[in-house]
């Protein structure tokens, strides 16, 4: 007789409850878990001049267990806020220095760090427009914090080329 997981037969156990697996809550909660990965890939690729970078990338991939953990169900009591929001506002202003200031789109290309980065940016942009669909169903903060997680990927990902002296390829029409 074979075994049957109970994932199996479509449904997901997430604390206190079962789901579909193509339940909104579902959904976007392995939209956050292929973030946090991605994220943890890009980290991989980072060296000795991008270790800001890393350290700030590994509290947001701890922010981002949290925000799954909430969603799932789990009873926190520390969870995501505008501190957490506010921090990653700093982020954005404090690297934001070691570039110049852009008018046209970019080229998400350079270096295999810069890269990574930007598509970890184009998935947390995924991420975002699914949790906007559950929009009732979550806190504010945490959508806030989605929106500027992005703009942080891709400051990252420019002060990664900046740093590792690969020129940002300019898109004109």
């Amino acid at each position: 007789m074979k075994n049957i997981g109970y994932g199996d037969e479509g449904k997901t156990r997430l604390i206190g409850c079962n789901l579909d697996k193509t339940s909104d809550i579902v959904v976007l909660l392995g939209f956050l878990d292929e973030l946090n990965s991605f994220i943890g890939f890009s980290r991989s690729l980072l060296n000795e001049k991008l270790k800001d970078i890393d350290e700030s990338l590994k509290e947001i991939q701890n922010h981002i267990f949290t925000i799954s953990s909430e969603i799932a169900g789990a009873k926190l009591e520390k969870k995501i806020g505008e501190k957490e929001v506010k921090w990653l506002e700093e982020l954005i202003k404090k690297y934001e220095n070691e570039v110049e200031e852009i008018h046209n789109f970019i080229y998400p290309t350079g270096s295999i760090q810069a890269s990574s980065l930007h598509l970890a940016r184009a998935i947390c942009r995924n991420v975002e427009r699914e949790a906007f669909l559950l929009k009732g169903k979550l806190r504010k903060e945490i959508l806030s914090y989605l929106n500027r997680l992005s703009d942080v990927l891709f400051i990252f990902a420019r002060v990664s080329n900046k740093r590792l002296n690969f020129k940002e390829e300019i898109w004109k029409l």
